[in-house]
């Protein structure tokens, strides 16, 4: 009714699709499978946090150089006042 094949691999019993040509995965695959997913989007997720720390620092530092020209700026015009 499946049309599936159960075959002797690797000291395993293991289900064959004939149609695909493939061994159906087990559960060490699936969970092989699984943690390589889990391990990729833990992977973008830092990446990610790494990207926002990275853009919060060059946002910061933006800021503090604008307000350090705005000081420059009310100095110099106090200058020009006293001169």
């Amino acid at each position: 009714a499946l049309r599936l094949s159960l075959c002797w691999d690797n000291e395993m019993l293991r289900f064959y699709d004939p149609e695909s040509g493939e061994y159906l995965r087990n559960f060490e695959a699936e969970q092989a499978r699984a943690d390589s997913e889990q391990a990729a989007r833990q992977s973008e997720q830092a990446a990610r946090q790494a990207e926002q720390v990275r853009a919060d620092s060059e946002q910061a530092a933006r800021e503090r150089a604008e307000a350090r020209v705005r000081e420059l700026q009310e100095e110099l015009e106090r200058r020009d006042r006293e001169s």
